[in-house]
């Protein structure tokens, strides 16, 4: 009366074998064994010191590789009458699944991320294809196409949102894809001052310049634009030097827009606010 719990599993997962008798003499001990169907012997589950039977009316039992595996639960009862039952166990691989990964998800200009391309289940060997993109874009850019290459390396081209996609293929042509999304900012910094925000109208303000963590040189572009008005943003200088002067022309409030740009085309913006008395 013996029975197994599952017909089939998947790999690492187990099944539980039940040891039941009924008649004969009690008390009744147990036997399981276990091989592949293409072996010729039959391996020992449990032992209690040299003999194959034990009291345990159950146990589990774990494949560690696919195949089909021949279970059998011997029954001996106390007078030493044994009783085999046997059964077929097929073990398969679980379904493959994606699970690469990647060294950062927000990283500076400049900087490059690390894609860990890696998989479990389906069948061996794998191979990994990478991909990217501006999320903007509809366009994918290869990195790497189907290889056993498992580490790559990508540098980003700008700022903004950035697509990742990293596939997996089995031996069996199976491809499962797995996505990711890194946020690329620029590294650089605007350090810029203005010499006041308060001025008489007709005079001007003093720009001094300053940028850190970006690539020299730098250039420095700077608008004005009266607040509340009409004409938008008004060039006053677009330069390498180390200021400009701003002049404020009239008694009202105006904004005054900094943009540093660096050799690698980072840029960083500072905004200013200055009244005219």
């Amino acid at each position: 009366k013996s029975n197994i719990s599952e017909s089939s599993i998947k790999v690492g997962e187990s099944v539980l074998l039940n040891g039941e008798a009924a008649g004969g003499t009690e008390p009744y001990k147990f036997a399981y064994y276990y091989k592949k169907s293409t072996e010729s012997s039959y391996s020992k589950l449990l032992t209690d010191g040299s003999s194959a039977y034990v009291t345990d009316e159950e146990t589990e039992f774990i494949a560690p590789e696919v195949g089909t595996y021949n279970i059998r639960i011997n029954v001996k009862d106390n007078t030493g009458k044994t009783v085999s039952k046997d059964f077929t166990l097929k073990v398969t691989n679980a379904a493959l699944s994606n699970t690469s990964t990647l060294s950062a998800t927000s990283v500076k200009l400049g900087d490059t991320i690390t894609v860990k391309a890696s998989a479990t289940g389906g069948t061996t060997p794998y191979k990994y294809a990478v991909y990217y993109k501006a999320s903007s874009s509809d366009t994918w850019s290869t990195k790497q196409d189907f290889s056993t290459t498992t580490s790559t390396s990508i540098k980003f081209a700008g700022t903004g949102t950035k697509d990742v996609c990293v596939k997996v293929k089995d031996n069996t042509g199976t491809v499962v894809k797995k996505y990711f999304t890194v946020t690329v900012t620029s590294a650089i910094t605007n350090n810029s001052t203005i010499s006041a925000t308060s001025v008489t109208s007709g005079k001007t303000v003093k720009v001094t310049f300053a940028a850190a963590n970006g690539t020299s040189p730098y250039t420095y572009k700077v608008e004005r634009m009266l607040v509340g008005g009409s004409s938008g943003w008004t060039t006053i200088s677009n330069t390498s030097s180390t200021y400009t002067n701003v002049t404020i022309p009239a008694a009202a409030t105006y904004q005054i827009r900094v943009t540093v740009t660096d050799s690698k085309k980072q840029t960083a913006v500072k905004y200013f606010t200055v009244t005219g008395k």
